[in-house]
């Protein structure tokens, strides 16, 4: 027992320096599209933890905010303010230039995206004035996405990437609408909300 142990302890050892050779921290920023009509684009920025599990494919932990306004729809939310907060893992193949500092990549990755909705402010306060409260509420939904990019290295273990990236997110929600002099109160649900958004952006990786 003594002997797996000992094992145990010097291969976590020998695992440890060489995982955080690779392991890096990635701060991006960019400008997110809605691919739905009636949302607006909105900057959006984000953290990823990196890990290099071979010289060409690296695995990722980390998420993105963006929050924007939403244009009335027929079919989906009233006016407002959405926030929409993926949170992914991916996986990130990469493909050399030769000797030059320049790497091509492109990568997959899937989560789930937590997301809110802020009813407008003047519209709540006019339906407020005539002894209405209406509330609108979205729910957070799973994600993918793909992503292509360029990255140049600073230093060997520092870059700049400039990526685009495509995330698929669907959600639903829900509407209420309650009059407070006569008590009555009424709601429903919104389906197929469209959270796609193509997002363009430049990370600055840095080696831990």
């Amino acid at each position: 027992m003594k002997r797996r142990i000992a094992a145990a302890l010097a291969a976590l050892l020998i695992f440890v320096p060489a995982a955080a050779a690779g392991l890096r921290l990635g701060v991006k920023g960019g400008y997110a599209l809605g691919l739905d009509a009636s949302r607006s684009g909105a900057f959006a920025f984000g953290i990823d933890v990196e890990l290099d599990i071979a010289s060409n494919l690296r695995l990722s932990l980390g998420f993105q905010r963006s929050e924007g306004a939403m244009a009335a729809s027929a079919r989906g939310l009233s006016a407002g303010n959405l926030a929409v907060i993926p949170i992914e893992a991916g996986l990130e193949l990469r493909f050399p230039f030769g000797r030059l500092p320049l790497t091509a990549v492109a990568g997959l990755s899937g989560g789930f995206g937590l997301a809110s909705f802020a009813y407008d402010a003047t519209a709540a306060s006019a339906w407020d004035a005539v002894g209405f409260t209406v509330a609108e509420t979205v729910r957070g939904a799973l994600c993918a996405g793909a992503m292509v990019g360029l990255e140049y290295a600073l230093t060997p273990t520092s870059s700049l990437l400039l990526e685009a990236r495509y995330r698929l997110m669907r959600s639903t929600g829900t509407w209420s609408m309650t009059d407070r002099r006569g008590g009555l109160s009424t709601s429903g649900t919104i389906d197929a909300l469209n959270f796609d958004t193509l997002t363009l952006g430049l990370a600055v990786r840095i080696g831990l």
